[in-house]
């Protein structure tokens, strides 16, 4: 005889509830055999690649996210607009960003950005920056970053140098390094020093430092604020 009909009909409504409950179970229980990752630790800033001025933090905050970029945009040739890309470091399709608009009322132009977009693997961020300078040093005009993958297991390991191959006719400079984007204005005058987030931790916030003077007022270098991933 098969089923519950030899048993007391409580008894198999009792047996039937809890053979369900552990199907559910057997059923359910991968959606939490991961772990998510997180950020641990206190917070490591850099220095400034470039210049200081008046400090503006973008990021940074305890909410796992993690820089993937930087962009800027000019008004009347002055870099007055700055914005970190962020991405939830558990989430690669959560996107958002914090920017400092100290541009006035003027619609800005020449945009300029380096990040870690599709091309690369997710959870791919930023650990290293550096900033070119025009000729007199007043105002950013390029970008550089190198990055660091953190792998399914939350090891943090750096992006080796990756160059263009010899054969390809893309008319790539083959000294490129395709994984340490960069971009600059004609007015790139001269690269200043990476700043670099210590071994394992990645940048979780930047912080641009201004010029003085009204607006439109210009970027004149950036800082770092970094943390290490625990998965």
């Amino acid at each position: 005889m098969s089923g519950y009909t030899s048993l007391k009909p409580r008894t198999a409504l009792v047996l039937a509830l809890t053979a369900a409950a552990v199907a559910g179970f057997a059923v359910a229980s991968p959606a939490f055999s991961q772990t998510p990752f997180s950020l641990t630790g206190s917070e490591t800033p850099t220095q400034i690649s470039g210049y200081a001025g008046t400090p503006f933090t973008l990021g940074g905050s305890d909410n796992g996210h993690a820089i993937y970029g930087v962009r800027s945009l000019e008004r009347h040739d002055k870099p007055c607009y700055i914005r970190a890309l962020i991405e939830d470091i558990n989430y690669s399709a959560d996107h958002s960003g914090e920017a400092k608009d100290l541009c006035g009322n003027d619609t800005t132009s020449s945009e300029m950005k380096v990040q870690y977009g599709t091309d690369f693997a997710d959870r791919t961020f930023v650990r290293a920056l550096r900033v070119c300078m025009n000729n007199d040093g007043t105002r950013i005009k390029g970008f550089q970053i190198r990055g660091r993958k953190v792998d399914a297991n939350g090891d943090v390991s750096d992006l080796p140098p990756r160059y263009p191959d010899p054969n390809n006719s893309s008319g790539i400079d083959g000294q490129v390094d395709l994984n340490a984007p960069q971009d600059w204005r004609p007015n790139c005058d001269g690269w200043k020093r990476w700043v670099e987030c210590p071994q394992g931790q990645v940048a979780t916030g930047i912080v641009a430092h201004y010029g003085a003077g009204d607006t439109p007022r210009s970027v004149t270098g950036i800082a770092l604020k970094c943390r290490a991933v625990s998965g």
